[in-house]
């Protein structure tokens, strides 16, 4: 697991909070060959326990607004097969009620394997904000139908009232960060 902690400091000139992005990708490079190796052996139960309580940590001791990444990328979701054909959608679990967890991005792969599907689940207000930035809604379809979704993502700039995925287009998303 990687954990990063930054105070935000926003880059006009870069359009990005670089910090933050300098961050989690140095706390990405840790998860290498010798922290699987370790998680693997009998001492993994308890790196996992203390990375998890380490991330508690981060908002629990502090007045500070948390946001939770996990990419899901690479795990195969749309090539398994479970005796009635692959899925059409793979989705966290959740209800119409709203996610039991706020402040969380899911990173995944799309069906069609052309770009990355981000399941965000914020509070109304945060999910107002994001629905409305205006550097995200060219990159984004806002809570697209897992009908609708073809082989190609479509995108758009409408605004949908009540988002809880965006589909971002990979190679797009590769330049902002």
């Amino acid at each position: 697991m990687a954990s990063a902690k930054c105070m935000a400091k926003y880059d006009q000139s870069l359009g990005v909070l670089r910090g933050l992005v300098d961050r989690v990708r140095k706390s990405i490079s840790n998860i290498n060959d010798i922290f699987v190796k370790t998680l693997r052996s009998d001492e993994g139960t308890a790196v996992m326990c203390t990375s998890v309580e380490r991330m508690l940590d981060f908002g629990s001791k502090e007045e500070v607004d948390y946001f939770v990444f996990t990419s899901w990328c690479k795990f195969g979701f749309y090539e398994a097969a479970f005796g009635c054909g692959k899925p059409i959608w793979v989705s966290s679990v959740g209800n119409s009620g709203g996610s039991v967890f706020v402040n969380v991005t899911i990173l995944m792969d799309t069906r069609c394997g052309e770009g990355i599907e981000a399941l965000v689940a914020l509070d109304e207000q945060e999910m107002n904000i994001l629905e409305r930035n205006v550097e995200l809604l060219p990159l984004a379809s806002i809570d697209p139908s897992p009908l609708e979704i073809g082989l190609e993502p479509k995108f758009n700039n409408e605004n949908a009232s009540n988002g809880y995925c965006l589909l971002i287009k990979h190679e797009a998303a590769q330049v902002k960060l």
